[in-house]
């Protein structure tokens, strides 16, 4: 079995060679292979995955979502053995919300 760090190498570089940038994916996923070896967990739990994507702790929950996101890359790309139900697949949920279009003008054009 890969381990988790030469398994995001591999995912940042296949992903590179499909014309993706990654410069702020591979930052936080590297980071969070990081957190992985710092934990010396052989297992991605829920709580470990929690605790790394709600930091900082003032972040807004956008950056906790892109955090989480993250973490479930890692899980697909590495055959890690996950000890979480359901996998992190309903916490944080962010769903960015579209502005409201602004009309200049009521005034019909062309009649």
């Amino acid at each position: 079995m890969k381990s988790l760090k030469q398994a995001a190498q591999d995912y940042i570089r296949m992903r590179r060679h499909l014309g993706f940038k990654m410069r702020h994916e591979e930052r936080r996923l590297r980071r969070f292979v990081s957190f992985m070896e710092q934990e010396k967990s052989p297992y991605i739990t829920t709580k470990l995955a929690l605790t790394w994507a709600t930091e900082p702790a003032d972040a807004q929950r956008a950056t906790w979502a892109e955090r989480l996101m993250c973490v479930r890359v890692s899980r697909a790309i590495a055959a890690v053995r996950i000890r979480a139900r359901r996998f992190l697949r309903w916490h944080l949920p962010f769903h960015p919300q579209r502005a409201t279009p602004y009309l200049y003008s009521e005034r019909k054009f062309g009649g």
